[in-house]
């Protein structure tokens, strides 16, 4: 559910997948498909479209853009990144 909230998918959108949906999911040896996939609406389709949460929230977190010390202006996957890469070259303070 946070994560359907996080990338604006909580409106028009089912967390029930349908089970065609899940047949072919579970042929692909996608690993449970429920936990990363909804069902949108959005387009006002009456049989609707696969969102794939994991891919949108890392769109988010690329679109998202924070301005660091020196004035650049980075995506917070950029940070996240470099957090992972290379932690103590990362100091952060919030206001």
């Amino acid at each position: 559910g946070r994560l359907m909230e996080l990338t604006g998918n909580n409106q028009n959108c089912d967390s029930s997948l349908p089970s065609d949906f899940l047949q072919e999911a579970n042929k692909l040896k996608l690993h449970d498909p429920t936990i990363w996939y909804v069902w949108s609406y959005k387009n006002q389709s009456i049989f609707g479209q696969p969102v794939n949460l994991a891919e949108e929230f890392f769109t988010l977190l690329d679109n998202t853009k924070i301005i660091i010390e020196n004035g650049c202006e980075v995506s917070i996957l950029d940070l996240v990144e470099t957090l992972l890469a290379h932690p103590e070259e990362v100091e952060i303070r919030i206001k």
